[in-house]
Formats: C-alpha cells, sequence, structure tokens
C-alpha cells in the first residue's frame, strides 16, 4: 500500500519516536499537573490550621465575655450602682414629664386654647 500522493512513508523507528515524544509531553503535563495538586493540598492544610486557631481564639474570646468572675464586694457594688441608675432614670422621666407639663401650660397660655 502507498502513502497518499505528496506524503512521504515514515519509518517504524519515526512511529516509535513520535510516541516517546508524546509520552514525555504527557508526563511533564502529569508532573506539573501533580505539582499543583501537592501545593493545593498544602494550603488547604495550612487554612484547616488558620481555621482551627479562629475558632479557638474566638471560643476563648465568648468565654471570656460570658464568665466575669466577680467577688461579694464588686457585686454590691454593681447592686448600688444600679440602683443609683433606676434612681437618676427615673428621676429623669419625671422632670422631663414636668417640662412637658410646663411647655403645655404655656402653650395653652399663649395660644389661648
Amino acid at each position: 500500500m502507498a502513502p497518499p500522493e505528496g506524503e512521504k512513508e515514515h519509518t517504524q523507528v519515526y512511529y516509535i519516536l513520535k510516541a516517546a515524544q508524546e509520552k514525555e509531553k504527557l508526563q511533564r503535563h502529569g508532573d506539573e499537573l501533580d505539582a499543583k495538586t501537592q501545593k493545593a493540598e498544602k494550603e488547604i492544610i495550612a487554612m484547616e490550621n488558620t481555621l482551627r486557631l479562629i475558632k479557638g481564639s474566638n471560643m476563648s474570646y465568648r468565654s471570656n465575655l460570658n464568665a466575669v468572675p466577680t467577688t461579694g464586694d464588686e457585686r454590691e457594688e454593681e447592686e448600688k450602682l444600679q440602683k443609683r441608675l433606676r434612681a437618676a432614670m427615673d428621676k429623669f422621666k419625671y422632670k422631663r414629664k414636668q417640662v412637658r407639663d410646663l411647655q403645655d401650660t404655656v402653650q395653652a397660655s399663649i395660644f389661648g386654647f
């Protein structure tokens, strides 16, 4: 069987070399993909470690926010301050009501209601 017109006949060595070149090309490509995969796996491990550290820090921070140890003296001081705050707020509400009542009285006398 003769080759098509314009093409020359290739020898068996040509096809062996061609196959070897293709194999080498595929091997290089496989090595590149393997290197990328290994790099990605290392990055994932690093990210998981970072995530673990952040979770640990968050848990520590959260527990510090929730549990504030107080002594008896501190608790008494807090209760005393809470009472003073409530008293001041009650006084403020009373004064604000007085101001509104006075404003209503002034407006009524000005506008003749």
